[in-house]
């Protein structure tokens, strides 16, 4: 990816956490209520929902992206899944009174050798922070991941095949995730040597 294109995909996603900032403010964002669901709750139902995902995201080539929240009732419930481009996903959430918003997901589409797709992007921690939710991403090589909004960083709960993974997928030698990552690390430059194929 060029620096041109990476630059209008970070002005793209900034773009669209404007916008769901805009409109929470527009429309009046429900009244914050305590969740009644333990993170461990929710860090399993985002397992199994992008899990779900993951064939439908590899057919397709898209990231695809949704809402995880607490009903009324305080059952774990699900926006429908948004479909996006091969390597971003706007997260254009309709909140409606009853929802307490817990996490937002996304997949990272099918295995592409020109793209690192293994690890949360500093977008990825960007539109958590703007939302004020915290996040789970899978990867082609089936990892999952954690997006902390409030610290910043992001964390790797489980490994390669963790999740249904892409037939493509080629375990890459020039680049290996790390198990955590701030988002300092995430916009530092790639190293030149990983270019312009990463594996």
């Amino acid at each position: 990816m060029s620096d041109g294109q990476r630059n209008a995909l970070i002005l793209a996603v900034c773009a669209a956490a404007w916008i769901i900032i805009f409109m929470r403010s527009a429309t009046g964002e429900p009244e914050r209520r305590d969740p009644t669901i333990s993170p461990a709750e929710v860090q399993s139902f985002a397992k199994e929902k992008l899990n779900e995902l993951q064939q439908q995201s590899f057919a397709q080539g898209k990231e695809f992206c949704a809402l995880i929240y607490e009903d009324s009732s305080g059952v774990l419930q699900i926006t429908p899944a948004l479909a996006g481009s091969g390597h971003s996903c706007a997260t254009m959430y309709v909140i409606e009174h009853d929802m307490l918003p817990l996490a937002n997901l996304h997949t990272h589409g099918q295995y592409d050798t020109n793209f690192i797709g293994e690890a949360p992007s500093a977008q990825d921690l960007a539109v958590s922070a703007a939302e004020r939710v915290d996040g789970y991403v899978s990867t082609p090589g089936g990892r999952f991941w954690f997006v902390d909004w409030e610290t910043e960083t992001t964390e790797q709960i489980c490994g390669e095949g963790c999740l249904y993974q892409d037939p493509n997928y080629e375990k890459c030698a020039a680049f290996q995730p790390a198990q955590t990552y701030t988002l300092l690390q995430l916009r530092a430059p790639l190293p030149s040597e990983t270019l312009p194929s990463l594996c």
